[in-house]
């Protein structure tokens, strides 16, 4: 009971940490893409 009890936490915080990083990883490109398009659009330009 507590071997099953402890995979499960460690599969739901397994999750949360993956899920965690994932939107860590999308925001810090996003931010980043956010901050060198004017510089991008101004060197096209």
């Amino acid at each position: 009971l507590v071997i099953s009890s402890v995979a499960t936490l460690g599969t739901i915080c397994g999750i949360i940490f993956l899920v965690a990083a994932t939107a860590l990883i999308v925001s810090v490109s996003a931010f980043s893409l956010l901050i060198s398009a004017p510089f991008g659009i101004a060197v096209i330009g």
